[in-house]
């Protein structure tokens, strides 16, 4: 079943219709694996990933509770198993302090079971995290190994921090690297479902310029806001 997602309430409020029936206006779908919402907020992936942390974590608690193993280790372990469930798809999302501090605090209540200690040991989150190993999380999403590296290249074509500077970094993100990236991206998303190089190139010819329209979507409101 057919369905679309509007992100500006300038493009009207008409029906869409598809040869003849109606299509169903909804405020969220799912866009390669993703949540992604009409406002532009990301809440609800956010939870998604709350949620796929804590999925994680309960598969391998044996092993992170056990009081055998080491700190090190059950950070190894964590660090293997869970933390990437969390990262899944947040280095495209635009996280605001709330949630990333939402992240914060399910991560750190996991690594506080994990090592078995409690708030009313009163031991500090730096503590925490050095006894396991595990770097900050917000730090970790803005590190990511692609995306990561080619924000600093932006830092260092563009300097300052004023809103201007942001909206310049943005198009030149939006103009260089995303559709570079998504290109490749939806290359590997084939190869890996096992596609020929026939049918990935068909299938890259097929949803590319959709894709990448849908990604121009998303990043408009940002772009208005910083505007």
């Amino acid at each position: 079943m057919s369905q679309y997602c509007m992100w500006s309430e300038r493009e009207g409020h008409g029906t869409v219709r598809l040869q003849g029936e109606e299509v169903k206006k909804v405020q969220e779908f799912k866009y390669l694996g993703s949540t992604v919402q009409s406002n532009g907020e990301c809440g609800k992936e956010v939870k998604k990933r709350v949620q796929a942390g804590w999925n994680g974590w309960r598969k391998v608690w044996g092993v992170l509770c056990d009081r055998k193993i080491s700190a090190r280790i059950k950070g190894k372990v964590y660090r293997t198993v869970v933390r990437p469930a969390m990262l899944y798809g947040l280095e495209t999302v635009s996280l605001r302090k709330r949630q990333e501090s939402e992240l914060e605090v399910a991560e750190l209540k996991m690594l506080r079971f994990s090592l078995g200690v409690t708030r009313l040991d009163r031991i500090r989150n730096e503590y925490i995290r050095g006894t396991a190993h595990v770097g900050c999380f917000g730090d970790k999403v803005r590190e990511g190994p692609v995306i990561g590296g080619w924000y600093r290249v932006l830092d260092r074509l563009v300097i300052g921090a004023t809103k201007s500077s942001a909206l310049k970094k943005m198009l030149i993100d939006q103009a260089c690297f995303a559709p570079c990236f998504l290109g490749t991206f939806l290359g590997i998303c084939g190869i890996l479902n096992g596609l020929t190089v026939e049918e990935n190139v068909a299938k890259l010819k097929r949803d590319y310029t959709d894709a990448l329209i849908a990604n121009y979507y998303v990043s408009q409101q940002t772009m208005a806001r910083l505007a």
